[in-house]
């Protein structure tokens, strides 16, 4: 074959390839990881938590362990007739090695005893029988530390600093305890909680536990609350007590508000339209008539079930593929403790919307960028697929032994928020 021939041939490849993966396309990376032939790791969860949805730093609980060890679990892919041979695992930054790494077909798995207080950082080394090795930048930079006591323990004591701020009618207290991706609207939040202060000159505020549901770095707290306050219009009392729930996330060991569900105790003289929504997720129930709404033509519904690692939900073939980005649009995290949103590319949103049935969702309005969420029975789940397309779900069953979630659900495949 001549050079020039060869020439050619490499410039039609090359044109061929630029005008099937142009730059920028969202799926480009795991595309070239397969032509390379080297091993991927996709995903990694410790203690139950994906490590790729963190900020860098990871506090693990009590309730991380499993029988008294933190599980670490990667999965990854290799070339087809090219298995892991081999997986080194380090947890202090690549000074010492764990041995006992279990192999799977695409996972690897092992369990080690934690110190509390401690600070570890991961790296992983998988190698497969060609001698190839995964690229480093595929475990994520993120460090992770352990403490003894129960995350429901330190979220309730937490709660409770939340409300002694908002009692002292201390604003700046207040906004310190609202995490960093706090899900409702901030600015909303912290002007109704402003007007709450200067329309009560004292507040008194109990709150008080009942359960706490704790997924990774997430816990759902359900509580009573007690609260009196004098108006400083005429100086009268008024009492109010009730239940709500909100969750919290950790951040550097602290648990902060990430999302109030209404009842919103926390700026409740504010008008409705400026009170938080829950999950950040605006939903127009399109009107009191809501519940005989038909929906809009071409709307899916159905029922469906997905079970961690061996199959999730795809929405616009309506059929249970294995986990993977690209491959379904849904699937549940370990021990069914939390929904996952998979994405190959620039999409793969999940939100919570509370405990609604979805004969009352008319429209979802927004989604913010979490790819996770706690999974609550009977709750319900605005979902942006990877294909831009949009899915409401709501959890009718949560089988915690089997780590699998079944659910309803509502899919608009044109594209449109829309469902009625």
């Amino acid at each position: 074959m001549s050079r020039n021939f060869r020439a050619v041939n490499l410039v039609c490849a090359l044109a061929l390839a630029a005008a099937l993966f142009p730059a920028g396309a969202g799926a480009g990376w795991w595309i070239f990881g397969k032509a390379s032939g080297r091993p991927e790791i996709t995903k990694t969860f410790v203690g139950g938590v994906d490590l790729s949805g963190t900020d860098g730093k990871v506090a693990l609980f009590r309730e991380n362990l499993q029988d008294g060890k933190l599980p670490l679990k990667a999965f990854f892919r290799t070339a087809k007739n090219t298995p892991v041979a081999q997986a080194r695992v380090s947890i202090d930054g690549g000074e010492t090695w764990l041995e006992k790494v279990e192999l799977d077909r695409d996972s690897l798995l092992l369990s080690f005893a934690p110190q509390e207080g401690k600070t570890y950082a991961l790296k992983m080394i998988i190698t497969d029988t060609k001698g190839q090795e995964n690229d480093p930048a595929d475990v994520p930079k993120v460090t992770f530390t352990y403490n003894a006591a129960s995350a429901e323990s330190l979220a309730a004591r937490d709660l409770a600093a939340l409300a002694k701020f908002y009692a002292a009618r201390d604003l700046r207290g207040f906004t310190s305890m609202l995490a960093a991706d706090y899900r409702g609207d901030r600015s909303s939040l912290e002007d109704a909680v402003a007007g709450d202060f200067r329309a009560y000159r004292q507040i008194d505020l109990e709150v008080i536990p009942q359960r706490a549901l704790v997924a990774g770095p997430e816990a759902r707290v359900r509580f009573r609350y007690n609260m009196s306050a004098v108006k400083a219009a005429d100086g009268s009392v008024q009492k109010v007590s009730g239940e709500t729930e909100c969750t919290l996330k950790s951040e550097g060991g602290v648990f902060k508000l990430l999302w109030l569900q209404s009842p919103p105790i926390f700026g409740s003289t504010a008008r409705s339209d400026e009170n938080p929504s829950p999950g950040g997720v605006p939903v127009d129930s399109g009107g009191a008539d809501t519940l005989s709404a038909a929906l809009l033509p071409g709307v899916i519904t159905g029922n469906a079930s997905v079970a961690y690692a061996t199959a999730g939900f795809k929405f616009s073939t309506q059929t249970n593929p294995a986990p993977a980005p690209g491959a379904v649009d849904v699937g549940v995290g370990p021990g069914a403790g939390y929904l996952l949103a998979y994405s190959a590319g620039s999409y793969g949103y999940i939100a919570y919307l509370g405990n609604v049935d979805l004969s009352t969702i008319g429209t979802i309005s927004g989604m913010g960028t979490a790819t996770e969420a706690p999974a609550s029975n009977g709750g319900a789940y605005a979902i942006l697929t990877e294909a831009g397309k949009y899915a409401v779900i709501q959890v009718t069953s949560i089988n915690a032994g089997a780590a699998t979630v079944s659910f309803k659900y509502m899919y608009q495949p044109d594209g449109s928020p829309r469902f009625r």
